[in-house]
């Protein structure tokens, strides 16, 4: 009998083994004053919330913020800016460093291929993140990533990030969580000067015009840029969204019965895919 459990338990044991993990790589974005002087801040506040929330620390990872570090003397740089900016881009620089950079933590922290690999990219991190799902689509096409593996990507978060490109392929899920209050995504938004002065070539969006077949872009009323990485409505649906949960919404400021009916609201969520209502836990 004894020896039975014990095989029962061994057999259990190499089953949970095997089973494919979900990695959660956390990506700051462009790093400004008055941030916290730690440029990888942001991840690593998401990494303490999504600990408390039971994922494993494991299978938490933060990324190296590539940015640059801001001071007293360069409160904006603006080379952060336009590393964002050209990150848009699958044959620049940033993204193919981006890469390699992704390539290297994966390795570093014993990733496996069979691993679902979630993105939650804050701020212009969720754009690197659009790029990489791009270039692990494309790796073999690219001579720049040899050496590099591919990964592909399971989920793409971006948490109140300014839009330029989605390069993610149809098999990875992209959820891109916006708000009109987001007061540095809508500066991007209406300076096209200021974007071109940056070297900006790509119009800047709350979210992608053309979500693509695996993508949504879900609304969260009136939060502010530094909200995203601490805001629990936030971090409870990144939890549920890595597990394929959408979950229940409600209506905030829209009257289904005044403005528009419950039927038409999601008839326009149907056919836009821009959930227009703030997400539950």
């Amino acid at each position: 009998m004894m020896r039975c459990a014990m095989l029962l338990f061994l057999s259990a044991s190499l089953a949970s083994a095997q089973e494919p993990r979900r990695i959660y790589l956390l990506h700051s974005g462009v790093h400004i004053l008055p941030a916290p002087p730690d440029k990888n801040f942001g991840a690593r506040l998401l990494f303490e919330r999504l600990r408390e929330r039971g994922i494993a620390e494991r299978d938490l990872i933060v990324m190296d913020c590539p940015f640059p570090q801001a001071s007293d003397l360069d409160p904006l740089p603006k080379e952060g800016i336009s590393m964002f900016l050209d990150s848009m881009n699958l044959d620049s620089k940033a993204a193919l460093d981006g890469y390699v950079r992704l390539h290297q933590t994966l390795v570093k922290h014993g990733v496996k291929k069979e691993d679902k690999l979630i993105w939650v990219g804050y701020s212009a991190g969720g754009q690197m993140g659009l790029s990489m799902a791009g270039l692990a689509d494309r790796h073999a096409q690219i001579p720049a990533l040899a050496g590099t593996s591919a990964w592909p990507l399971d989920i793409v978060v971006t948490l109140g990030t300014p839009i330029g490109t989605n390069h993610a392929p149809k098999e990875v899920r992209v959820r891109q969580y916006f708000s009109y209050g987001d007061r540095i995504v809508e500066l991007l938004t209406v300076s096209k000067k200021l974007v071109a002065s940056y070297g900006g070539k790509h119009e800047i969006r709350f979210f992608s015009p053309n979500l693509g077949e695996n993508a949504i872009a879900r609304r969260f009323e009136g939060l502010e840029h530094p909200e995203w990485i601490w805001n629990p409505r936030v971090l409870d649906r990144i939890v549920r969204e890595a597990k394929g949960i959408d979950g229940p919404v409600q209506v905030n400021g829209l009257s289904p019965g005044r403005d528009l009916s419950a039927a038409l609201l999601r008839a326009v969520e149907k056919q836009t895919k821009v959930l227009v209502q703030d997400v539950l836990p």
